[in-house]
This record gives structure tokens, C-alpha cells and sequence, in this order.
């Protein structure tokens, strides 16, 4: 999962499939979270690796973060359960390695999608204090978050999400608590029946007097093999005054219970 912070989303994998149900729909690898539960009966594993480069003045910090692991439980045909974890942060040597918090939440299906009205989902998670370092933010910190997705045409999809976080850092406040304002749009393309991209933008917006705002540019592939795994490649490059780059990798897999 990557910060802003949040849960790594891809709302794309054959679009005509999608609205059937058959195929895995997964949240990674964009930031926008699927409007689509995972299927009653079943659980998804979501995981992946990525590299971020950000770059302010003379000063470069190269970070790889793994497993970004999603679990995703499918507890009735509209509710899902979550348990997220950001993994392992490797800065520099191997031996700057700090753990990320983990996140416990749930996804509701509002409502299915029908040929006027788009796909809704309301998310809820709260962040568990169980990493290390700065990557933790020692506090038990909420979230909530709105997705809808509309089948534009045979080959597009438009995913979009907003919803707000509140979030805990240590460095110049203190420990204490900021809230943001988050934000994503991401257009899916059905490139080939088995194979999908998307290109996406996101941020965050400062809603308290601390915190800062952050925004980012990316795109990536999704391979689908038979229906219940899929590949992931993608990368992009942040907006603001730190020159930021990232790139990533993952796989999904759903399985019965």
C-alpha cells in the first residue's frame, strides 16, 4: 500500500467481465479502490513490491517497500472484510529497514451497477500502531472512503474515488493528528481479453492546520491468467516541490474459504 497512505487499487481487468463478477477484481495496482467486493465464499491476497525515489535539492532517498499485503475476505455478496499491511521500508543499506503499520477495515457494496447508475462502494478501515520508526504513526488513526466506477464503453472503465484520513506523524508536530482529504481518478482500458492498463491521477488535500498537500501522475498493466490470478506492473511520478518517482510490481490470487 502505497502513502497517501492507502491501500493499493485497480478497478480494471477484462471491463465486460468485470460487472459479471467472474473474473478477480483487484485494488492494486492504482490507488483507486475497486467499487466491487470480493465475491461471497472467497478471500483475494494482494501483494507487491515498490520503489520510491524522491529527490529535494541535494538530497535523494531511494526506498523499497514490501509485501504491501491486502487480504481481502469475502463475508456475504455485499461485504467484504480487510486486514491490510504496508511491510518492510529498506532505505539506503539493508540495514535501515522500518516496519509499517497494518490497517483492519471493510468494504460494502452499496450498489451494483445498472446502465444509468454507476457502481458504488463505501470503505472504512482504522490503522493499527504495529510498525516501527517514522513509519509508524503510533496512534489508531481512521479512514473512510467513497468508490464508484462506470462502464463507459465495451473497452473503458472510470473508476473514481474521495474520502478522508486522519493520520499521526511524529516529525515537527509532536505525535500529533492531521486530517486529509483524498481524492482519485483512474480510466481502465481493456487493451486485450486477458490483459488491461489504466492511467490515474491522485492526491491529498490538507484539511487541518498541519499536514501538507501531495498529488501524483501514474499508469500501469494488469495480466489476467484464467480468472482468479493477475500480474501487475506499474509507475509514476509525483506533483510538488520534491521530485518523486515510483515504480512497482505485484500479483493477486483468489481462492474458496
Amino acid at each position: 500500500m502505497r502513502a497517501l497512505p492507502g491501500v493499493a487499487a485497480l478497478s480494471l481487468v477484462v471491463p465486460t467481465a468485470v460487472w459479471t463478477q467472474e473474473p478477480i477484481v483487484t485494488d492494486r495496482p492504482d490507488q483507486t479502490e475497486s467499487a466491487q467486493v470480493v465475491p461471497d465464499g472467497f478471500f483475494q491476497l494482494e501483494a507487491g513490491w515498490t520503489l520510491d525515489r524522491v529527490t529535494n535539492g541535494t538530497v535523494q532517498l531511494q526506498t523499497h517497500t514490501m509485501p504491501g499485503l491486502l487480504v481481502r475476505i469475502g463475508l456475504t455478496s455485499r461485504l467484504e472484510g480487510r486486514l491490510g499491511f504496508a511491510g518492510w521500508q529498506v532505505t539506503g543499506a539493508p540495514g535501515n529497514t522500518i516496519r509499517g503499520d497494518a490497517e483492519v477495515g471493510f468494504k460494502y457494496q452499496v450498489r451494483t451497477a445498472t446502465d444509468s447508475d454507476p457502481r458504488m462502494a463505501l470503505l472504512g478501515a482504522v490503522s493499527l500502531p504495529t510498525g516501527s520508526g517514522a513509519a509508524s504513526s503510533n496512534r489508531a488513526d481512521p479512514s473512510v472512503l467513497l468508490a464508484l466506477a462506470h462502464q463507459v464503453s465495451d473497452r473503458f472503465t472510470l473508476s473514481y474515488n474521495v474520502g478522508a484520513r486522519a493520520a499521526t506523524s511524529s516529525i515537527q508536530t509532536g505525535d500529533k493528528t492531521f486530517v486529509g482529504v483524498t481524492g482519485s481518478v483512474s480510466l481502465g482500458i481493456d487493451i486485450a481479453p486477458t490483459v488491461g492498463a489504466f492511467v490515474e491521477t491522485f492526491g491529498s488535500l490538507a484539511a487541518s492546520a498541519t499536514g501538507g498537500n501531495a498529488g501524483a501522475l501514474d499508469g500501469g498493466v494488469a495480466f489476467l491468467f484464467g480468472e482468479n490470478l493477475q500480474l501487475d506492473a506499474s509507475g509514476g511520478i509525483g506533483v510538488g516541490e520534491a521530485a518523486e518517482w515510483f515504480v512497482g510490481s505485484g500479483v493477486s490470487l483468489r481462492l474458496p474459504r
